[in-house]
């Protein structure tokens, strides 16, 4: 799945930016699955980050955060301020997903 993501992510993105509130709708919902797929590690690299210790899960899973294109989170944020509620209900909902697989992924450190 890995190579299409980018792919997948221009067209979520075009849908996002439609003027149609219907397109626009399940373009958040694809954002979000999208934005998750970005930030999951491959499994071989979680694997070996898991025998190294909680330290090295916790750096990995930072480390593939931030390979989310931050062009997929302005989409997002943007379906969020949308004019139709069901988009930025959708929007949520996305958003909502994204944080319950990083809980606690937007907490300050300390």
């Amino acid at each position: 799945l890995r190579p299409a993501l980018p792919a997948l992510l221009a067209s979520a993105q075009a849908a996002a930016s439609s003027a149609d509130a219907t397109l626009r709708q399940p373009a958040a919902h694809a954002l979000g699955r999208v934005i998750a797929a970005f930030a999951e590690p491959e499994p071989e690299d979680a694997a070996e980050a898991e025998a190294e210790g909680a330290d090295a899960a916790a750096a990995l899973t930072l480390a593939a955060a931030a390979g989310v294109p931050s062009s997929a989170l302005e989409a997002l944020a943007a379906l969020l301020a949308d004019a139709s509620s069901d988009v930025r209900l959708s929007a949520m909902h996305a958003a909502k997903r994204l944080a319950r697989l990083r809980p606690g992924g937007g907490a300050p450190a300390g």
